[in-house]
């Protein structure tokens, strides 16, 4: 089925490379109707591409490759970015679902899940009965070393069974060590993996039946959309092939950063200034003098590479080392 930014892109290839060069030879050789040439035309100008004959009548000219090139970028990029508000509008959709009245009829459903233990639940439930397919996308900063094991069991598990497992990850994965070693492992498993510079939300997807979608209770505490809607089920599926399009594979060649190792004291500090503490009250917590403070907060610094106490927390997020709870989605599935 042709679509009209595809019928655009055909003509605009033919005309490019000179294969048409009049409306008839277009019409013939693209199979066109004369309001298909219309509408493919108009859109060619507005997006750029073509320079609008300056005579009635007479055949328009493509754009330069370069400029061609530079304006193909912009429209890419702005589809990109008008696909990502979407898709953040749909999250929003799905989340109001909860609130919303339920229906009695039909198998539609949609429940709010709160609590670790509750969502782990389910995700062992739906993981051992998938039969063919496991896929999610992971947003977010990679988590930490042992979460990340701890969820390779599980994959293998379902893998031997013959479950086909595709995840798609942020590309800061490749800029920790244990992010590379996780993507590899994960690979080594059998799990196909690429990465993105943007995902709308954490999902799973188990056979095209079931989802899970991260999200917050009213308390604020970790919770997940279950949503077993199969008309729901099979958007969230293209949602993802969308995104799994645009994403790409791990670089093969990475190699791993060093990994950072903070004493439980340095993670401790970190803490306490996150919270918004001062000096004089971290030494006062941790019993010791205003000096050795700076001087055990300057080692930790330079282990981060960072310059700032700022940049420190920054960095340490990124590589996990901060915060005790997770989302239980991630420490769950890959």
């Amino acid at each position: 089925m042709k679509t009209e930014e595809g019928t655009a892109y055909a003509l605009f290839r033919a005309i490019a490379s000179g294969d048409v060069r009049s409306r008839p030879s277009a019409l013939s050789r693209l199979k066109l109707t004369d309001g298909e040439f219309d509408r493919a035309v108009d859109w060619l100008v507005d997006a750029g591409l073509l320079v609008p004959p300056r005579e009635p009548g007479r055949f328009p000219a493509a754009v330069s490759a370069d400029v061609a090139a530079a304006r193909l970028a912009a429209v890419q990029l702005d589809g990109v970015l008008e696909r990502v508000d979407q898709l953040r509008e749909l999250h929003l959709t799905l989340e109001s679902l909860v609130s919303a009245p339920r229906r009695c009829d039909g198998d539609a459903r949609v429940r709010t899940l709160v609590g670790e233990s509750t969502i782990a639940e389910a995700l062992d439930r739906v993981s051992l009965t998938a039969h063919q397919e496991i896929l999610s996308m992971h947003p977010g900063v990679p988590l930490r070393p042992q979460q990340l094991e701890d969820s390779m069991e599980r994959n293998r598990r379902a893998i031997a069974r013959g479950v086909q497992m595709r995840a798609i990850h942020i590309e800061a994965m490749e800029r920790v060590a244990h992010g590379v070693i996780h993507l590899r492992s994960l690979q080594d498993a059998g799990l196909e993996v690429r990465l993105a510079a943007i995902l709308p939300f954490r999902m799973i997807l188990v056979d095209r039946f079931v989802a899970f979608l991260s999200t917050t209770s009213r308390d604020n505490e970790i919770a997940a959309l279950e949503i077993t809607d199969r008309d729901l089920c099979a958007s969230l599926h293209a949602l993802f092939d969308y995104c799994w399009i645009t994403a790409v594979s791990p670089t093969s060649t990475v190699a791993a950063p060093d990994e950072v190792t903070l004493s439980k004291r340095e993670l401790v500090i970190l803490r306490m200034y996150a919270s918004g503490l001062k000096d004089a009250a971290v030494a006062r917590s941790l019993g010791v003098s205003a000096r050795t403070l700076r001087r055990v907060t300057s080692e930790m610094m330079e282990k981060l590479g960072a310059e700032s106490r700022f940049q420190a927390g920054v960095k340490a997020i990124e590589l996990g080392l901060l915060g005790d709870s997770v989302e239980a989605l991630e420490s769950h599935h890959d």
